[in-house]
């Protein structure tokens, strides 16, 4: 009886360090989901100013409006034209964690200098860097969300990530209105450059065991699989016609935010600075800009979480 008790508290003692050890390593997964949200949230906070650098470079610099241009496109073709060479290369590597912190990195950097870049070819160049920097953030999120979830949790993970990006605009709206009026210009690069660190560690809070680089990759083989050929892409019927709805919905929204920031411009220069709104009344031009960012952002987060739901079941796209 002695000896089978002895046993049996064995077995026990087994099953209870088991338990232990699982329970470690979900608290471990969840963590570093956690630490992934927080992530998604702040690199659009801190990846660019959007339609705020119009206003920055011409009212507070005062560039001319063909140099406020130059600067606006510098803001976002070269993270467009890099984000899939950064695709490719965080599809073949396994130091994601390293390269998205030396991004945030380098993007805290970049608002550490425009607190004392006043030239035009300075703040050009800042820009650059910054849009440059920038493409490697979508890339690398994308590849930590698949890597920590797998296939089977990627369709959750991402409605998470889409509904942190969204909240992430509706802080950095927020941010504007609370800073630049009332505050100052360096205040909010102060802010964002805080955050950029901030979303530096939120990096290296995530646990690299938990970080599968094989489904990180798209692929259920091996790491040495091959990814898929790009020319491959445009012979599926279904991802060119995703292809050119997201490429002529975002070429709409991209002309219409500069196009908006550098029209409150030429009215501050016209003397006329405030908007009436139905609600608010009149507010100033640099807020009134912020606040319809906030309230598309307010409005896409439960759009995302309903796609999201309905992402991988037949006819979702009428949701959409």
């Amino acid at each position: 009886m002695a000896i089978k008790k002895k046993f049996f508290g064995q077995e026990d003692g087994a099953v209870a360090g088991e338990s232990t050890t699982l329970m470690n390593a979900r608290s471990k997964w969840q963590r570093s989901e956690i630490m992934l949200d927080i992530i998604s949230m702040l690199h659009i906070c801190v990846q660019c100013m959007g339609p705020l650098t119009a206003i920055y470079c011409h009212v507070e610099l005062n560039f001319s409006l063909r140099q406020t241009g130059i600067i606006m496109a510098m803001q976002y073709i070269p993270s467009v034209i890099t984000s899939p060479i950064f695709g490719y290369i965080m599809d073949n590597s396994t130091a994601k964690r390293p390269l998205l912190a030396m991004a945030f990195f380098l993007t805290a950097m970049t608002y550490a200098f425009l607190l004392v870049a006043t030239h035009f070819l300075a703040v050009l160049i800042v820009i650059l860097i910054q849009s440059l920097v920038a493409g490697i953030h979508s890339p690398s999120i994308n590849a930590l969300s698949l890597g920590l979830v797998g296939p089977h949790g990627f369709t959750r993970r991402c409605t998470r990530n889409e509904m942190m990006r969204h909240s992430g605009a509706v802080l950095a709206g927020v941010l504007a209105v609370g800073l630049v009026p009332h505050r100052g210009w360096i205040e909010l690069f102060l802010t964002l450059l805080a955050l950029s660190l901030l979303a530096m560690i939120a990096v290296c809070g995530i646990d690299s065991r938990r970080i599968n680089h094989v489904t990180s990759r798209g692929s259920a083989i091996d790491y040495q699989s091959e990814p898929i050929r790009l020319r491959a892409l445009f012979f599926s019927g279904a991802i060119v016609m995703l292809l050119a709805a997201v490429f002529l919905f975002h070429m709409g929204n991209a002309g219409m935010l500069p196009m908006m920031g550098e029209r409150i411009d030429q009215l501050r220069g016209n003397n006329e600075t405030q908007f009436d709104l139905p609600v608010l009344g009149q507010v100033d031009g640099t807020v009134g800009i912020e606040l319809s960012e906030m309230l598309a952002d307010v409005l896409s987060i439960p759009i995302a979480f309903v796609a999201g739901r309905y992402a991988d079941k037949p006819g979702w796209g009428i949701c959409v």
